[in-house]
Protein backbone atom coordinates (compact mmCIF):
# COMPACT_ATOMS: atom_id res chain seq x y z
CA UNK A 1 0.00 0.00 0.00
CA UNK A 2 0.85 3.37 -0.56
CA UNK A 3 3.78 2.15 -3.17
CA UNK A 4 5.36 3.65 -6.67
CA UNK A 5 2.45 4.44 -8.94
CA UNK A 6 -0.26 4.11 -6.14
CA UNK A 7 -0.65 7.67 -6.17
CA UNK A 8 -2.43 10.36 -8.60
CA UNK A 9 -1.50 10.51 -11.99
CA UNK A 10 -1.86 14.65 -12.29
CA UNK A 11 -0.48 14.80 -15.46
CA UNK A 12 -3.15 12.99 -17.16
CA UNK A 13 -6.32 15.18 -15.83
CA UNK A 14 -5.58 17.74 -18.65
CA UNK A 15 -7.13 17.38 -22.43
CA UNK A 16 -3.67 17.58 -24.52
CA UNK A 17 -3.56 20.03 -27.94
CA UNK A 18 -2.72 16.86 -30.00
CA UNK A 19 -6.38 15.48 -29.49
CA UNK A 20 -8.22 18.42 -30.28
CA UNK A 21 -9.30 20.20 -33.79
CA UNK A 22 -7.10 22.99 -34.61
CA UNK A 23 -7.23 25.81 -36.51
CA UNK A 24 -4.23 27.73 -37.25
CA UNK A 25 -4.08 31.29 -38.68
CA UNK A 26 -1.53 29.84 -40.92
CA UNK A 27 -4.09 28.28 -42.90
CA UNK A 28 -5.96 31.26 -43.62
CA UNK A 29 -2.80 33.01 -44.83
CA UNK A 30 -4.23 33.71 -48.81
CA UNK A 31 -7.37 33.97 -47.50
CA UNK A 32 -6.82 37.19 -45.98
CA UNK A 33 -4.37 38.25 -48.62
CA UNK A 34 -7.29 37.91 -50.84
CA UNK A 35 -9.67 40.32 -48.35
CA UNK A 36 -13.51 39.75 -47.66
CA UNK A 37 -15.67 37.64 -49.45
CA UNK A 38 -13.06 34.81 -49.96
CA UNK A 39 -14.54 31.46 -48.69
CA UNK A 40 -12.71 28.14 -47.78
CA UNK A 41 -12.75 24.63 -45.89
CA UNK A 42 -10.71 23.23 -43.88
CA UNK A 43 -10.70 18.76 -43.60
CA UNK A 44 -9.20 17.09 -40.26
CA UNK A 45 -8.02 13.92 -41.46
CA UNK A 46 -6.63 10.60 -39.07
CA UNK A 47 -4.68 8.42 -41.62
CA UNK A 48 -7.83 8.01 -44.87
CA UNK A 49 -10.69 9.01 -42.32
CA UNK A 50 -12.17 12.17 -42.15
CA UNK A 51 -12.80 13.32 -38.61
CA UNK A 52 -14.29 16.71 -39.35
CA UNK A 53 -14.61 19.81 -41.61
CA UNK A 54 -15.13 23.52 -41.29
CA UNK A 55 -15.89 26.08 -43.66
CA UNK A 56 -14.59 29.63 -43.20
CA UNK A 57 -15.07 33.26 -45.06
CA UNK A 58 -13.10 36.01 -44.58
CA UNK A 59 -15.07 38.82 -43.61
CA UNK A 60 -15.29 42.95 -42.50
CA UNK A 61 -15.27 42.65 -38.98
CA UNK A 62 -15.27 46.13 -36.61
CA UNK A 63 -14.96 49.51 -38.20
CA UNK A 64 -11.28 48.86 -39.26
CA UNK A 65 -10.32 45.29 -39.51
CA UNK A 66 -10.48 41.87 -40.51
CA UNK A 67 -12.76 38.72 -39.11
CA UNK A 68 -12.70 34.76 -40.04
CA UNK A 69 -16.48 33.33 -39.94
CA UNK A 70 -16.61 30.21 -38.58
CA UNK A 71 -19.22 27.45 -40.07
CA UNK A 72 -19.55 24.19 -39.08
CA UNK A 73 -21.99 21.45 -37.52
CA UNK A 74 -21.45 21.16 -33.85
CA UNK A 75 -22.00 16.98 -33.12
CA UNK A 76 -23.48 15.90 -36.45
CA UNK A 77 -25.05 12.70 -36.70
CA UNK A 78 -26.78 13.22 -33.29
CA UNK A 79 -29.87 14.55 -32.09
CA UNK A 80 -28.10 17.62 -30.15
CA UNK A 81 -27.04 18.47 -34.03
CA UNK A 82 -26.72 22.00 -34.64
CA UNK A 83 -24.97 24.43 -36.97
CA UNK A 84 -22.81 27.23 -35.51
CA UNK A 85 -22.22 30.32 -37.69
CA UNK A 86 -20.15 33.01 -35.74
CA UNK A 87 -16.91 35.63 -36.27
CA UNK A 88 -13.46 35.34 -35.02
CA UNK A 89 -11.73 38.96 -35.24
CA UNK A 90 -8.38 38.91 -36.59
CA UNK A 91 -6.27 41.01 -35.62
CA UNK A 92 -3.55 42.81 -37.23
CA UNK A 93 0.47 43.54 -35.46
CA UNK A 94 3.11 45.51 -37.50
CA UNK A 95 6.45 43.47 -37.83
CA UNK A 96 9.76 44.53 -38.92
CA UNK A 97 8.90 42.04 -42.25
CA UNK A 98 5.57 43.32 -42.64
CA UNK A 99 2.38 42.37 -40.91
CA UNK A 100 1.39 39.52 -39.24
CA UNK A 101 -2.13 38.50 -38.25
CA UNK A 102 -3.66 36.79 -34.96
CA UNK A 103 -6.89 35.24 -34.04
CA UNK A 104 -8.75 37.15 -30.87
CA UNK A 105 -10.28 34.26 -28.78
CA UNK A 106 -13.41 35.47 -28.04
CA UNK A 107 -14.65 32.90 -25.35
CA UNK A 108 -14.92 32.95 -21.93
CA UNK A 109 -14.12 30.72 -18.98
CA UNK A 110 -16.84 29.36 -16.67
CA UNK A 111 -18.95 32.54 -17.48
CA UNK A 112 -16.49 35.20 -16.74
CA UNK A 113 -15.35 37.98 -19.10
CA UNK A 114 -14.42 37.67 -22.78
CA UNK A 115 -10.52 36.35 -23.11
CA UNK A 116 -9.97 38.66 -25.93
CA UNK A 117 -5.96 36.91 -25.99
CA UNK A 118 -4.48 37.57 -29.18
CA UNK A 119 -3.24 33.91 -30.67
CA UNK A 120 -2.27 31.69 -33.86
CA UNK A 121 -4.29 29.10 -33.24
CA UNK A 122 -7.98 27.70 -32.04
CA UNK A 123 -8.64 24.44 -30.81
CA UNK A 124 -11.77 22.67 -30.23
CA UNK A 125 -11.21 19.73 -27.93
CA UNK A 126 -13.31 16.46 -27.90
CA UNK A 127 -17.16 17.78 -25.97
CA UNK A 128 -16.35 21.18 -27.17
CA UNK A 129 -18.57 23.18 -28.92
CA UNK A 130 -16.51 26.50 -29.93
CA UNK A 131 -13.07 27.50 -30.95
CA UNK A 132 -10.79 28.57 -28.47
CA UNK A 133 -7.75 29.54 -27.27
CA UNK A 134 -6.32 26.61 -24.95
CA UNK A 135 -5.96 29.14 -22.19
CA UNK A 136 -9.96 29.02 -22.20
CA UNK A 137 -10.27 25.52 -22.80
CA UNK A 138 -7.62 24.73 -19.93
CA UNK A 139 -5.54 22.39 -22.72
CA UNK A 140 -1.99 21.16 -22.18
CA UNK A 141 1.28 19.57 -24.61
CA UNK A 142 1.54 16.14 -24.62
CA UNK A 143 5.52 17.01 -23.58
CA UNK A 144 4.32 18.69 -20.60
CA UNK A 145 2.54 15.73 -19.19
CA UNK A 146 5.52 13.58 -20.24
CA UNK A 147 8.43 16.03 -18.93
CA UNK A 148 6.66 15.17 -15.08
CA UNK A 149 6.12 11.27 -15.90
CA UNK A 150 8.59 9.94 -13.71
CA UNK A 151 8.91 12.32 -10.63
CA UNK A 152 6.94 10.28 -8.51
CA UNK A 153 9.50 7.19 -9.28
CA UNK A 154 12.24 9.68 -8.55
CA UNK A 155 10.78 10.57 -5.77
CA UNK A 156 10.56 7.10 -3.99
CA UNK A 157 14.03 6.39 -5.25
CA UNK A 158 15.03 9.04 -3.27
CA UNK A 159 13.04 8.25 -0.01
CA UNK A 160 14.64 4.68 -0.34
CA UNK A 161 18.17 5.92 -0.48
CA UNK A 162 18.30 9.03 1.65
CA UNK A 163 18.80 11.51 -0.84
CA UNK A 164 16.86 14.44 -2.43
CA UNK A 165 14.77 13.71 -5.56
CA UNK A 166 16.39 16.13 -7.76
CA UNK A 167 19.64 14.96 -7.91
CA UNK A 168 17.78 11.10 -8.51
CA UNK A 169 15.96 12.33 -11.24
CA UNK A 170 19.73 14.53 -12.40
CA UNK A 171 21.65 11.24 -11.99
CA UNK A 172 19.31 9.31 -14.14
CA UNK A 173 19.37 11.95 -17.03
CA UNK A 174 23.37 11.65 -16.71
CA UNK A 175 23.22 7.66 -17.45
CA UNK A 176 20.41 8.05 -20.24
CA UNK A 177 22.44 10.63 -22.00
CA UNK A 178 25.58 8.32 -21.60
CA UNK A 179 24.07 5.04 -22.56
Amino acid sequence: MGGYGSGRHWYNTRIEVESCKAFAIRDLRDAIRSGPGYYGGLTWRIGDEKTGDIGFEIVKADPAGLGVRLIYTFRKGTPEERRLDYVVPLLPVAKAAGQAWYFQCMASRNGGPTCRRRVGKLYLPPGGQVFACRHCYNLTYRSCNESHKFDGMYKHLAAKTGQDWRNVARMFRVLRYRG
